[in-house]
């Protein structure tokens, strides 16, 4: 083991620690730097405001798909709690999150073969274009990420060593992933792979499957108490996905098509099409662990495209998007890595080629990810600005700002749809509006006893795309203080010293 140890610090010039600290250090710098405005979709900035009600005394609105995320809410109302509740402060969690899943990511690629292809494994994690928006949102995917990578990890590191306690690590890490999204159970087949093909230990599969086993239980019987649901969490989380019609029910046939989806990817699709192609060629590698890899990717694709929550009615359990992938496309990248590491040998020419494309694309996107304003500057100013405004229930103004797709997205759009331009529908403003109101009322109401003063304020178009917005309570003849300016992925916001014009 010295040996390989030695072997690989060669190939740096870096002790371990300091090249994690490195890698860490590079991914934190690269997400601030990227970091999208709070998406405008509504979940994440409900997360945020349910929290806050906790540290408020006021509890959980109600059990939902976002409230029972333990694994995210936890941590928030640990920062909250310590920290305070400035908005500035919601992206500390998922940044240091996918900094973390970047470092074991690396490591991962270490232990199935070298430093250097941890190292590039890493990077290509971190100019990952779509990290750029999961790497600084509280969604549940780079959670989930990061909590895989490191139970992928201790499932490596026990068939190097073969202590049951890395196993009861690995499983306790796989439920909290678990814990933030039903959906990381796709990886439990493959997980249950890794550990198999390699070793042939029935011992380490049950070890595993008793220790996840253990703490699904603990879950398990917390929300059953709580809610009395018999099927606990899972129970809640159907029926308020039901009550809110979030599960679309498909015909067979759009069902089968679902796979089309895809399309949703545009620039994305050639690296999915990549790592679909990489991870097939790696199930003829005579390493057991890289082909469990191999497989873990492809049941956890076919899952997300196929899974359905009811077989009475075909409903899919979430849509197709980038930001459901970044679950596991970082394992999907290291299983690349390894087939161009093998295509080395017999077409170096062509594996030097497709690796230059894939770094040299992904640095280029990421740099087209970077806001013409640094968002986390950015939510700082607007709450200095709206806290107070809002604290007096002051009316404010919301000016939406139709997205328009890059050059790139463009070519896909068309591609797929035939449109030349993105067309804003007339629904469209009315919904943007109402989730501008809704970020709004849950990132910068400074006590949550006033949330749905602000939540339900009056809305009144000004014009297509600018509604005044009048909070319950608001002080008679009261003007408005403030306009923001929002599209899909940028927002600031604008004190106004007068009245707004129609």
């Amino acid at each position: 083991m010295k040996s390989a140890t030695t072997m690989n610090q060669r190939q740096t010039g870096l002790s371990r620690p300091l090249l994690l600290l490195i890698l860490f250090a590079a991914s934190v710098a690269v997400r601030i730097i990227t970091a999208e405005y709070v998406d405008i979709g509504g979940d994440n900035s409900t997360r945020w405001v349910e929290v806050h009600r906790v540290l408020d005394g006021l509890g959980y609105s109600a059990w939902t798909h976002q409230t029972m995320r333990w694994t995210i809410s936890v941590p928030v109302w640990v920062l909250m709690k310590l920290f305070g509740t400035n908005p500035m402060l919601y992206y500390v969690l998922p940044i240091l999150t996918a900094s973390l899943g970047t470092v074991f990511v690396c490591l991962i690629g270490e232990e199935l073969h070298s430093r250097r292809l941890g190292i590039a494994a890493a990077v290509l994690t971190i100019l990952f274009p779509q990290m750029a928006q999961t790497g600084s949102q509280l969604w549940p995917s780079v959670f989930i990420f990061a909590l895989l990578a490191v139970t992928i990890w201790l499932i490596l590191v026990w068939l190097r060593r073969g202590s049951p306690a890395l196993l009861v690590l690995a499983g306790a890490a796989f439920v909290l992933a678990w814990g933030a999204r039903e959906t990381a159970i796709y990886f439990f087949p493959g997980l249950l792979l890794l550990i198999w093909l390699p070793s042939r230990s029935f011992r380490g599969v049950l070890t595993f499957c008793l220790a996840s086993g253990f703490f699904f239980g603990c879950e398990w019987l917390y929300f059953w108490l709580d809610t009395g649901s018999i099927l606990g969490r899972l129970g809640v989380a159907k029926h308020a996905m039901d009550e809110r019609g979030a599960l679309l029910t498909l015909p067979f046939k759009d069902y089968i098509l679902n796979i089309l989806d895809y399309s949703k990817l545009r620039g994305l699709l050639a690296v999915l099409f990549l790592s679909l192609f990489a991870c097939a060629a790696e199930l003829r590698s005579t390493d057991q662990r890289r082909r469990a890899l191999a497989i873990m990717y492809l049941i956890f694709m076919f899952l997300m495209t196929y899974m359905v929550s009811s077989i009475s009615r075909l409903q899919i359990v979430h849509p197709i998007g980038s930001r459901y992938w970044c679950s596991v496309a970082p394992f999907g990248l290291v299983s690349l890595l390894l087939w161009l590491s093998s295509l080395k040998s017999g077409k170096p020419r062509a594996a030097r080629v497709c690796t230059v494309l894939l770094f040299g694309a992904f640095a280029v996107f990421t740099l087209l990810k970077i806001p013409p304003t640094n968002s986390i500057a950015q939510i700082g100013r607007d709450a200095e600005i709206l806290t107070p405004l809002l604290a007096e229930k002051r009316p404010f103004v919301l000016r939406y700002l139709a997205w328009q797709p890059n050059a790139v997205e463009q070519v896909f759009i068309s591609l797929f749809t035939g449109e030349k331009q993105k067309i804003r529908k007339p629904t469209q403003v009315h919904i943007a509006m109402l989730r501008g109101l809704g970020r709004v009322s849950a990132m910068f109401v400074a006590d949550t006893r006033i949330y749905d003063d602000i939540s339900n304020a009056t809305m009144t178009p000004l014009d297509e795309a600018v509604y005044l917005m009048t909070p319950v309570g608001a002080p008679p003849g009261s003007t408005p203080g403030a306009e923001v300016i929002f599209d899909r992925r940028l927002c600031r916001v604008e004190p106004l010293a007068s009245p707004a014009a129609p």
